[in-house]
C-alpha cells in the first residue's frame, strides 16, 4: 500500500514564511498542476477550470452554473428582477472564490499574468452577482470589501503582461482604468476620502 504521509514532499520543499512558494508539477493524470507550499502542507490546484477540478452541476464552476441560471431567468422573464441567490448559494460562491484567490496568487508568482487577469476578472463577476442578486443585505455586502484588492491585482497583471508584450501605453491604460474604478467604488460607498488612503 502506498504511503499517505506527505512528509516526503514537505521535507524536500521547505516553507518560507517571507514569500509565497509555488511550483508547477505534472500530476499522475499527465496534466500540469500548480502547487503552493504552506506552513503545514501543500495546496494543489488545476490550471484550468475550478482549482479543485470539480464540475458542480456539470458546469465549470458554481459561478458558471448561477450565470446560466440567470441567463435562463432573463430569457424567460425579460428582466433580472426576481432572480435571487440564497444564503447557502452565496456562501458556496464565496468558498469557491477563495480557491481562485489562492490560484491567482500562485499565478502571479509564476508570472502567468494572463491567467491572473482571467481569475481576478472571474472573482469580480462573483462580487457583481452576489451584490446584485443575494437575498440578504449581508450576503450582498460580504465580498465588497475585497473589490479594491481584486481590482488592484487584475490591473497589476494586465499592466505587467502589457509590459512583457512591449506595450507600455496599454500598461498605463490598465492602471488608469483601475484607479478610476477604485475612485468610483469609494465614491459609491459614501467614503470618497478613502481613495487617497487606500493601499491599493
Amino acid at each position: 500500500m502506498a504511503s499517505l504521509d506527505l512528509r516526503r514532499i514537505l521535507v524536500d520543499w521547505e516553507h518560507e514564511s517571507s514569500q509565497i512558494s509555488v511550483r508547477k508539477i505534472v500530476g499522475d493524470d499527465g496534466t500540469i498542476k500548480i502547487q503552493m507550499r504552506l506552513d503545514l502542507g501543500v495546496l494543489q490546484m488545476e490550471l484550468a477550470g475550478r482549482p479543485d477540478g470539480k464540475k458542480p452541476h456539470g458546469c465549470e464552476s458554481l459561478l458558471a452554473h448561477h450565470e446560466k441560471r440567470l441567463a435562463r431567468h432573463l430569457q424567460k422573464n425579460g428582466t433580472e428582477l426576481g432572480f435571487e441567490l440564497t444564503a447557502e448559494e452565496c456562501a458556496a460562491l464565496r468558498e469557491e472564490a477563495v480557491q481562485y484567490y489562492h490560484r491567482y496568487l500562485a499565478e502571479f508568482v509564476l508570472e502567468d499574468f494572463e491567467a491572473v487577469e482571467s481569475d481576478t476578472a472571474r472573482n469580480l463577476r462573483v462580487l457583481d452577482l452576489c451584490a446584485g442578486h443575494a437575498e440578504t443585505e449581508s450576503d450582498r455586502e460580504a465580498l465588497e470589501q475585497f473589490r479594491p484588492y481584486i481590482t488592484m491585482m487584475r490591473a497589476q497583471a494586465m499592466a505587467r503582461q502589457a509590459l512583457k508584450d512591449n506595450e507600455p501605453k496599454a500598461a498605463l491604460n490598465a492602471i488608469d482604468d483601475a484607479l478610476e474604478s477604485l475612485r468610483q467604488y469609494f465614491a459609491e460607498s459614501g467614503q470618497p476620502d478613502l481613495f487617497e488612503q487606500s493601499g491599493e
